[in-house]
């Protein structure tokens, strides 16, 4: 007890008696706000115009998208300057078809100024509206019947008024009309130009009769501008860059050529391979004409935007990943800008979903969201020395290249692990081969950072660094691709078994191999051909290797799309998955959730050993069994599992399912489930917007316990608005904040010796200072809490609880460091470190609560005092952590 005496006699504290927690109600289940949104428009922007809807002028969008800024939008949203929000419930169709929004214009029809919709669907706000609809900034209508795809919008006056034309057809305000006899072939688009002569309608396109894919029709009749152009026009504006009005129009080629009203002149070389719109940008005099498009010369996929100034063209800031395909210039309340918009996801390093603002400097997005920059294939969770980590393996697009990141997650930040993944990046493992627990990376991919590392990577804690020579790819594949990496021990010793889509690494290693931390090995004679997941289990003899894909023979022995391997040799699970159109296994999981023992198996199937089971089945060692009614979808294409996992949600171990299935135990649940063995399926909340490629759980010390961490293609999780990432909390409603650290973020450290980022002062021998974290459930009636205090020198360390922050939560200085708890202050419990770390609880201790005698709704403060005995700052001879607040809850 001398350190606590030690501490007593410093600074006299008032110690209360522990109390008897109360007991009160369980908590509820819940997805928990933590990655944030995908800014902007989750998939393609097709346009955009500026509309007044009563509210104020704002920016409206179209496309194909079904959220925006993480709220559900389908294909139309409004951006007002600070937040998006749909447009009634969107533009659908009614009969199964994908529907596309391809054109917005506003127009007044004599009933006040409305915004109008072209494309393909057929209902709007959810009455018949085929092909257009008017938006009067409170509900949808028809707008009479379309005999065409509207693919462009324009309000034009021919001299005798303005009138709304879409494609070739013109709205005269009780019906389409052809305009005149125009020329065949599909309109791209439309512009509204006076030559000199008078106004007049002019259409690009892909025609070649009456004029050569561009026309003008004067009210009377359509002609052709000169001889023609060469090639598809696929974009017209009218500019002027201090010369006067001029047409431009822009190529399927790449080029841009303006017309005067009556010859052509070429501009140079924009640098786009194909030119998707045209925009005319003008701030403060200056005239900018604006390209953009898709696919750089070359093939490269980077389009970017270009300015012309009339002499030559410029980049404006980072290159564009991606098409562009619309512009508009306009003020949302931070300043005149250029809005872009198209297909989209990162300009440069950022994240933009399908629209970006540029303010003649720099890029932006249109809404803060997600670190994340693409779609999440694997996560993983580590217990590292630094604490609890969190892997994810992210599908993004660098300098105009699909590819991959990995980013690690400490439960506050994100930060990224080395150079860049040429490929997809689909597995993500950790496994100590002697050198400790590391990192390792699968997917189809040949480089890392431009070094050679062909489908396996290792991080070495700073680097990355190959498995051998790599694994080769199958066919004329340029990848050998990895879709599955596992630690296990066969008895040999810790091994990392990889699968895939590989050819030999030796003799007879097809599809799976063996990597022992040296040496790669086969396994008989592998699989004869993909291999998508990997799992063990114990069926009473012993833990055993399973592999799970779409192959048909392990070894040369018959294995329906599962197999076994055991002893130096492959066996099967009875007939395996035997039916479905498609027969893929893509998650295996050995659990026991009060039934026994078993393996799940999960997938695209609809038979399992003869039984009928949808995408998922039970395998108990011999024989299978289904749960309930499985999974479905809208289509065969849509039902498929593709992840599981287990987490005890307080209530025992239970399975959860994520995939891009719609339908679960004959109930709507968008893409993730839970089975519980005594009621069967159950949403977890409202699901997610798109594909789930992966599940963990994983721990980030904010008071609640493991929680469910869901990967995948999704814009949004409906109930938290997460993008590619998102979590779920079995029991959720308390919360832990760190607080009070010395890194120069709360009070100064007593002498000049600050501590890392979170931590809290530097001690004599950690220059980081000492962190204290939590882990576990802050819930009175199912209390696990767990304070674990770091990179403290193995000396004595007191656990206490404080009722107030000091200092309004910045500290006090208190030997060398911040004295973060007081008020009335309960000592939980000390402890003798042991390699530089310790605990609270340990094996016989009270819980926190039932220590500290906390009740739901109460705030507390913990800290850990430490005894540093050398020399080093302060006469004192003690320190202490970081502090943490934690809400308890019931």
């Amino acid at each position: 007890c001398r350190a606590f005496l030690l501490l007593s006699a410093i600074c006299p504290l008032a110690f209360s008696a522990p109390q008897s927690a109360p007991a009160a109600a369980s908590c509820q289940p819940q997805w928990v706000p933590t990655f944030g949104s995908l800014p902007g428009l989750a998939n393609g922007v097709a346009s955009v115009a500026v509309y007044d809807d009563g509210a104020g002028p704002a920016l409206f969008t179209a496309g194909t998208f079904y959220t925006a800024g993480g709220v559900p939008a389908l294909r139309v949203a409004k951006w007002d300057g600070v937040a998006w929000s749909p447009l009634g419930s969107g533009l659908t169709s009614s009969d199964g078809t994908f529907p596309v929004v391809n054109a917005l214009a506003v127009f007044d029809d004599g009933s006040g100024p409305a915004l109008y919709a072209g494309g393909t669907f057929d209902r709007a706000g959810g009455i018949l509206a085929p092909g257009i609809a008017r938006w009067n900034g409170t509900a949808w209508s028809a707008v009479g019947t379309i005999s065409l795809t509207v693919s462009t919008l324009l309000v034009h006056d021919d001299g005798t008024g303005p009138a709304l034309y879409a494609d070739k057809l013109r709205w005269n305000g009780t019906s389409w009309q052809v305009v005149g006899t125009p020329p065949s072939g599909t309109t791209l688009a439309l512009a509204s130009f006076d030559d000199g002569t008078g106004p007049a309608l002019y259409m690009a396109g892909s025609f070649s009769s009456q004029a050569l894919f561009v026309a003008r029709w004067d009210g009377v009749t359509w002609t052709a501008l000169d001889t023609g152009l060469s090639t598809y026009t696929s974009a017209l504006v009218v500019h002027d860059d201090g010369s006067g009005p001029a047409l431009y129009c822009g190529s399927y080629t790449g080029s841009v050529l303006r017309w005067n009203g009556s010859s052509w002149t070429a501009l140079a070389a924009t640098g786009i391979g194909r030119i998707s719109t045209l925009g005319s940008y003008d701030v403060g005099g200056v005239r900018r004409l604006c390209a953009g498009g898709a696919d750089a010369p070359g093939g490269g996929s980077n389009s970017g935007v270009r300015f012309w100034d009339g002499v030559a063209w410029s980049t404006p800031g980072d290159d564009v990943h991606g098409t562009v395909t619309s512009f508009v210039q306009f003020d949302d309340g931070s300043g005149q800008s250029l809005f872009a918009t198209g297909g989209f996801r990162r300009i440069g390093n950022l994240s933009a979903g399908g629209i970006a603002r540029w303010d003649g400097s720099a890029w932006s997005a249109l809404g803060t969201g997600s670190a994340l920059g693409g779609r999440v294939r694997s996560v993983v969770a580590a217990e590292e020395a630094e604490g609890p980590a969190l892997y994810a393996a992210v599908e993004e697009n660098d300098q105009g290249s699909e590819g991959s990141r990995i980013g690690r997650w400490d439960g506050a930040t994100w930060s990224t692990l080395g150079g860049w993944f040429d490929g997809t990046a689909y597995a993500l493992e950790i496994v100590d081969l002697g050198q400790g627990p590391e990192l390792y990376v699968g997917g189809a991919f040949t480089t890392v950072g431009g070094v050679t590392m062909r489908g396996v990577a290792r991080w070495t804690g700073s680097a990355w660094a190959p498995l051998g020579v790599g694994l080769l790819p199958t066919g004329s594949s340029p990848f050998p691709s990895v879709r599955a990496l596992l630690a296990f021990d066969d008895g040999t010793g810790m091994a990392l078994y990889a699968t895939g889509c590989f050819e030999s690494v030796g003799p007879g290693a097809n599809n799976i191999a063996k990597w022992n931390g040296t040496n790669w090995s086969p396994l008989g004679g592998g699989i004869s051909n993909c291999g998508f997941t990997l799992g063990v289990f114990d069926a009473g003899a012993g833990p055993r290797l399973h592999v799970g894909g779409v192959f048909t023979f392990a070894g040369g022995l018959t294995a329906n799309r599962i197999a076994r391997w055991n002893s130096g040799s492959w066996s099967t699970l009875t007939s395996g998955i035997t039916t479905g159109i498609v027969r893929h296994v893509y998650a295996l999981l050995s659990l026991d959730d009060g039934t026994g023992p078993a393996l799940y198996v999960a997938g695209q199937f609809t038979g399992a050993g003869g039984l009928p089971a949808n995408d998922i089945a039970r395998w108990n060692g011999t024989s299978w069994s289904t749960l309930g009614a499985g999974v479905s979808g809208t289509d065969f294409l849509a039902g498929s599992i593709n992840a599981l996992a287990a987490i005890d949600d307080g209530t025992g171990p239970h399975l959860y399912a994520g995939g891009t299935f719609t339908i679960a135990g004959g109930l709507p649940a968008t893409r993730i489930a839970r089975w519980d063995a005594s009621t069967g399926w159950s949403a977890l909340g409202s699901g997610v917007s798109q594909d789930v490629d992966d599940l963990t759980t994983f721990d980030p010390g904010l008071g609640d316990g493991p929680a469910l961490f869901v990967g995948g293609y999704f814009a949004t999780a409906f109930d938290s608005g997460d993008a590619y990432l998102a979590q779920w909390q079995p029991c959720a409603g308390s919360a832990v904040d760190a607080f009070c650290a010395g890194d120069g973020s709360a009070s100064p450290c007593p002498c000049a010796n600050p501590g890392a980022a979170g931590r809290g002062c530097a001690n004599s021998l950690f220059a980081e200072g000492a962190r204290l974290r939590a882990s576990g459930s802050a819930h009175v009636t199912s209390d696990t809490l767990v304070l674990k205090a770091q990179a403290m020198p193995n000396s004595s360390a007191l656990y206490f609880q404080g009722t107030l922050a000091t200092n309004g939560g910045a500290g006090a200085p208190f030997g060398d460091g911040l004295r973060c708890a007081s008020g009335a202050v309960v000592r939980l419990g000390i402890r003798t470190n042991a390699s530089n770390e310790s605990a609270y609880p340990g094996v016989g201790d009270p819980m926190v609560s039932v220590r500290g005698g906390c009740a739901p709704g109460d705030v507390r403060a913990y800290q850990t005092w430490y005894r540093n005995a050398a020399t080093f700052c302060t006469p004192s001879t003690f320190n202490l952590t970081n502090g943490l607040l934690v809400t308890w809850a019931p």
